[in-house]
């Protein structure tokens, strides 16, 4: 189950008022998967999230 404060993360992250590198470690799993979903979802694409987390994979 994703932690639900993953996703306030991802939504501060995609409007630029965070970084993926400011995320608590417990949780940055979890925004990964937000972002994923996302993903998924065609949302996003799979660029962007690489962009906005700052990894490739």
């Amino acid at each position: 189950m994703i932690n639900p404060i993953a996703y306030s993360y991802w939504r501060r992250i995609k409007a630029g008022a965070r970084k993926f590198a400011d995320v608590p470690e417990k949780i940055k799993e979890d925004v990964r998967a937000v972002a994923q979903e996302e993903v998924e979802a065609g949302k996003i694409t799979q660029e962007e999230v690489d962009r906005l987390i700052g990894e490739t994979e």
